[in-house]
């Protein structure tokens, strides 16, 4: 909102207090938001900014990409417990799901 030729936005705090701030020229605003938490999150708040969908697959480079292919097959090995079967041979069973 532009007033006295200055850009500026309101705060909302709490139910009551919406004060207007001044706000540089340069200023944009990110909201980042988990795609489970979009059904739960008020509509008339998201409707006031462009909306795209940004996943770890367009943000990190090919060499990041292959590092966190490594940690996640490290991951899935440290987090495999072994159990002793009834024959005295050990066995073993997954203790958590990683995706």
């Amino acid at each position: 909102m532009i007033v006295g030729k200055k850009k500026n936005c309101r705060i909302a705090l709490e139910n009551m207090n919406n004060p207007m701030c001044y706000v540089n020229d340069d200023f944009h605003c990110m909201i980042l938001l988990d795609e489970r938490k979009i059904p739960f999150s008020d509509p008339p708040f998201l409707n006031r900014f462009e909306k795209q969908i940004l996943t770890f697959d367009e943000v990190l480079s090919p060499n990041h990409k292959s590092m966190a292919f490594t940690l996640k097959k490290w991951l899935k090995k440290i987090l495999i417990i072994k159990q002793k079967s009834k024959s005295n041979t050990w066995k073993k069973k997954s203790s958590m799901l990683i995706q």
